[in-house]
């Protein structure tokens, strides 16, 4: 039995391909070319494994004779052991698409399962049919995926969340028509020569268009004068350089494909039967139930079904329900309006019923803002989840996380305010949007659009092409940016375009193959930029060999199989704005100021890259996205609390605008300069919100370009004739300021059982280790492997065999150099310390740190050699990884069954750590780790001790805290909790990791062990800037 068991754990960890079509359908297309390849390969498989097929009865016995025999085309001849290979599932690739010999599936596995416990049951009377079905659940059971809430229709009135309709696929047929019916009754010719005529559609044209959109993926507005002999002179509304046509039904000419549901789409179904049909397309996860149901229910063929499994649908939800659109799109299809043009969607919107589409203000005006999802209904998404609070789980919460805690503190602020000074008369919101652009600047960016669609053109024309030379081949979803990519690894010569690292042509078949990946040239992880110019096509390979690492410092030191001087060459051919990114500096660019300005001093980048390193970073548009959505809704969110005509925006470029107008900016720093480093400019902002009126703004938005400016230089003092005393004020007032920062105290430890508790940070490190026996003696208490050309200097002496870490560091000996001499050092220092003599202590301490400089010139300069040294050592000897072993203060220790440790996990983020006071007066503390807060039985050790010590303080990152720093009382925000002591940084302070690599910034740090003689006391603010302190310490 114990054999068995073996072998059914060995089924569980290779339990075989599943398809999941509603997995691959949300994948990208790398993952759902994989699922083809692997499919493909499936099936070849299927067809000679089983019972009664030529090969094998089952997948065990096939792969045991690929093992042991080999196939002459008659017969499988034995394989003598000693020429027996290893047996794999691998790709090879073959014409830029992925090729398997063969590829299991789940199916395979479950019949092997079946197989063996058939064969052994008849000799165990403990291998019962309960026993198996139990078995067999464990070891193939998988989870459906969980299914999308898609959020509340957009014009349901209905309040119960629980029965308010959900926004509707778009992929429907009814999604389509809507979509179709709401472009053509928007749809307008304006005669060309006299731009005052113009005309709508009229009903019998919109029928007429309506019927070919209907049958194409697309009708050009080219074709659409043709079908409606329409004189070339007359222009349409929708048509630009960027746009040549109208999007038809996708679905419906898909699905009427010859080969799938052909002309029995339109003409043998209903409208409730087309709709069942792609509803069920959308919600099967199973290919093979889809083909049961396509035969049983829809009259289709097996491969019918099949093709019809596989159809390309689109993704994504819609704003409105079926109800609604089954309202609405009947009239928008028959109706008329009052001109006897097609009816718009507005106007059916009003025809069936509801409120306009648009209007989201009901005329109530409250005491305070509720929860924003009981005014913000049209948006928020339900929620169904038991641990989550009442008012989400009665009104449902926004999807973006940025959005939902911008609106709850939005909530905290105006409350409070309100309480405070009453009901507001008139809220401004300051909106991350720029002001209009003049016609010039729309102009270019309109030329700019129309390059890069005539670019887009061709490059959709190419993968036509493809597509038909190659039939059944489906061009990726990243098709059209991998095609960017690759022209521009060299503009001007196809022939040249190849892997930027390994000089290896990259064709345009292979570039859609799995040996070509899109990959960012600096880390994402650490520039945060996804952007296009961070990106480009490389070797599969090569990226592997990359790994998380700048192009410098993966091949700047040209390791086995790279050329660090070809590479460059190759990098020549890149756009301007990708070519700085393979600088040895790249990341430090991104990264710090001072490093980007000493690179235009210099001269040693161009202007545009320098902008261009300025602007990089997806993340930083990512977030002028979330902030722009974040301000949308804080408008509507306000009309609970204040007038709707008297809630109004402004643009942020016009804060900025008047900010330095009036010399603002050098409250902050010395110069008029926006001091972002700083979280009260915010403030200063809001001052400068308050001075504004409508007047001003509609003003400043007519003008362009520099009558804008003109216009801001001549606007009046808004200070009158005491400007320098407001100044005076305002930054009186900018000093009295405490930043109030949202702290996440994640568990309650008073909570309740059942009640909401959450808790942010990882509970443990993703690496396991091996658990050291003899900590002392090896230096460690666990042990882990890493690649040999990864260790970094520090970690040569970690190497666990000792044998190896002496020959390795014989072999690094000339570039690592003699630590002796920094060793003697330290030693005289300890020596100087005990003898207490200060002057001893100051030679000594000066030689280390003339030592330690040198050590780190030499390590930078010596860097590249280092890193080919590694590379060295492990192709002479054979080794890939080497052991390493390192102490940790706080592990988590993973138990077997029997409770004997073997293997363990960093523990993960400190969560919080307990201050508290000695029955004899002193203070001790403890760090609290999130795993540990997250254990049901978890108590902390400080609370047995006897007589029980008093809490005082339960300190989490990002609370404030109030202590003595050089003798000054500052209110500090807590950056980090380490073991000894807190890392704090100034309550108003920002950008602190980039600033103190630019020497601009310094951290403060408490000892926890002088908390008490530093004055040490956990602080609150209000909402409004209220700072509430014990003042003393308990």
């Amino acid at each position: 039995l114990h054999e068995l068991g073996r072998a059914l754990f060995h089924l569980n960890q290779r339990r075989g391909f599943k398809s999941n079509r509603k997995a691959e359908r949300g994948s990208d297309d790398k993952e759902a070319k994989d699922a083809a390849d692997m499919k493909a390969a499936a099936k070849k498989l299927d067809a000679v494994i089983g019972d009664g097929k030529k090969d094998a009865r089952t997948l065990g016995e096939y792969l045991y004779k690929k093992h042991r025999a080999t196939f002459d085309g008659a017969a499988w001849r034995p394989t003598t052991p000693a020429k027996a290979g290893t047996v794999r599932s691998r790709p090879t690739t073959v014409k830029g698409r992925n090729s398997y010999e063969f590829y299991p599936l789940r199916s395979m596995i479950e019949a092997e399962f079946d197989a063996l416990w058939a064969a052994q049951a008849k000799h165990h009377a403990e291998l019962t049919d309960g026993a198996r079905d139990e078995l067999r659940d464990i070891v193939f059971y998988q989870r459906p995926l969980r299914p999308v809430d898609p959020g509340p229709c957009t014009l349901d009135p209905e309040e119960d969340l629980d029965k308010r309709d959900r926004r509707a696929p778009l992929a429907l047929p009814i999604q389509q028509d809507f979509r179709i019916l709401q472009e053509l009754a928007n749809l307008r010719l304006t005669h060309k020569t006299n731009t005052n005529v113009s005309r709508r559609l009229t009903l019998a044209e919109r029928d007429a268009v309506y019927a070919a959109l209907k049958r194409s993926e697309k009708v050009t507005f080219k074709r659409i004068r043709i079908l409606l002999r329409i004189e070339d002179i007359w222009s349409f509304n929708l048509e630009s350089e960027k746009r040549d046509h109208i999007k038809g039904d996708v679905v419906s000419v898909r699905l009427s494909k010859e080969g799938v549901f052909g002309k029995r789409w339109y003409d043998g179904l209903g409208d409730v039967e087309r709709q069942n049909i792609v509803l069920k397309l959308l919600d099967e996860e199973d290919p093979a139930e889809i083909v049961r149901i396509g035969v049983e229910s829809w009259n289709l063929t097996p491969e019918e079904a099949e093709k019809a499994a596989d159809t390309p649908l689109p993704d994504g939800y819609g704003r409105l329900g079926l109800k609604a659109l089954s309202r609405i799109v009947p009239i928008m299809r028959e109706r008329a309006d009052k001109d006897g043009g097609p009816i718009g969607f507005a106007e059916a919107v009003l025809a069936a019923g509801y409120t306009h589409h648009s209007d989201f203000r009901d005329g109530e005006l409250l005491d305070e803002l509720p929860y924003y999802g009981e005014a913000l209904q049209r948006y928020t998404a339900q929620v169904k989840s038991d641990s989550a609070p009442k008012w989400e789980r009665e009104y449902g919460r926004l999807a973006n996380p940025t959005v939902h805690i911008g609106l709850n503190q939005l909530r905290k602020l105006v409350n409070a305010l309100i309480e405070k000074y009453g009901p507001p008369e008139e809220i401004v919101v300051e909106l991350a949007r720029d002001l209009k652009r003049s016609q010039e600047e729309r102009e270019e960016v309109q030329r700019q659009q129309s390059e890069n669609q005539k670019k887009n053109d061709l490059r959709r024309e190419a993968l036509d092409e493809m597509q038909k030379a190659q039939p059944g081949w489906k061009p990726p979803r990243d098709a059209m940016l991998r095609l960017r990519l690759w022209e521009e690894l060299d503009a001007s010569n196809i022939a040249n375009r190849c892997c930027i690292y390994t000089g290896k042509p990259i064709s345009q078949r292979m570039l859609f193959s799995d040996e070509v990946e899109v990959e960012h040239i600096l880390p994402f992880a650490q520039s945060l930029d996804d952007s296009p110019a961070n990106l480009t096509v490389s070797l599969r390979a090569a990226n592997r060999d990359k790994k998380n690492r700048t192009p410098h410092d993966a091949f700047g030191h040209s390791p086995d199989g790279y050329d660090w001087n070809a590479i460059m060459l190759r990098v020549s051919a890149l756009p301007k704005n990708k070519q700085w990114r393979f600088r040895p500096d790249a990341l430090d660019m991104v990264k710090s100021r001072i490093a980007r300005e000493n690179a235009r001093l210099e001269g040693s980048l161009p202007k545009d890259a320098l902008d261009d390193i300025e602007k990089a970073g997806g993340f930083l548009a990512r977030q002028l996205v979330d902030t722009a959505y974040l301000a949308r809704l804080t408008r509507q969110y306000l009309w609970k609390v204040c007038d709707p005509d008297k809630t109004w925006v402004i643009p942020g470029q016009m804060t900025a605008l008047l900010r330095r107008k009036w010399g603002l900016n050098s409250l902050l720093g010395d110069h008029n300069k926006k001091n972002r480093a700083d979280h009260r400019h915010h403030a200063i902002d809001a001052y400068v919100v308050g001075l504004t009126d409508r007047s001003m703004l509609g003003e400043i938005q007519k003008a362009r370009g520099a009558n804008r400016e003109r216009i801001v230089d001549d606007m009046p003092d808004p200070f009158g004739d005491r400007p320098d005393g407001y100044r005076d004020e305002l930054k009186a007032a900018l000093d009295r300021i405490v930043v109030s920062h949202r702290p996440d105290h994640g568990i309650d430890p008073k909570a309740a059982p059942g009640t909401r508790v959450s808790t942010s940070g990882r509970l443990h490190e993703e690496t396991a280790y091996a658990l050291v026996k003899e900590p002392e003696k090896e230096g460690g208490n666990v042990a882990a492997r890493k690649p040999i050309d990864a260790l970094s200097e520090n970690e040569i002496d970690r190497v666990r065999n000792p044998a190896l870490r002496a020959k390795l560091r014989a072999h690094l000996a000339p570039i690592l150099g003699d630590s002796s001499a920094l060793e003697n050092a330290k030693e005289r220092l300890v020596a100087a310390r005990k003898t207490k003599d200060a002057k001893a202590v100051e030679r000594a301490q000066a030689e280390i740190g003339r030592l330690k400089a040198e050590n780190k010139t030499r390590k930078k300069a010596g860097a590249k050699d280092f890193k080919v040294a590694l590379a060295e050592f492990g192709r002479a000897n054979g080794i890939r990884r080497v052991r390493l072993v390192k102490p940790e203060a706080a592990i988590v220790v993973v138990r077997d069954r029997s409770g004997r440790p073997y293997k363990a996990y960093s523990a993960g983020d400190n969560l919080r750590v307990e201050i508290f006071e000695r029955a004899d007066g002193t203070w001790g503390r403890e760090i609290v780790t999130a795993f540990d807060a997250n254990r049901p039985d978890f108590r902390p050790k400080w609370a047995e001790i006897e007589p029980t010590p008093k809490l005082l303080w339960r300190v989490h990152k990002n609370d404030l805290v109030k202590l003595d720093v050089n003798g000054e009382e500052r209110v500090m925000r807590v950056v980090s909790l380490w073991d000894k002591y807190l890392q704090l940084a100034g309550h108003e302070e920002t950008k602190l990791v980039e600033r103190y690599r630019d020497g601009e910034f310094k951290w403060t740090f408490g000892n926890y062990d002088r908390l008490k003689e530093l004055k040490f006391r956990r602080v609150t603010v209000s909402p409004f800037g209220e700072l509430r302190d014990p003042a003393k310490t308990p």
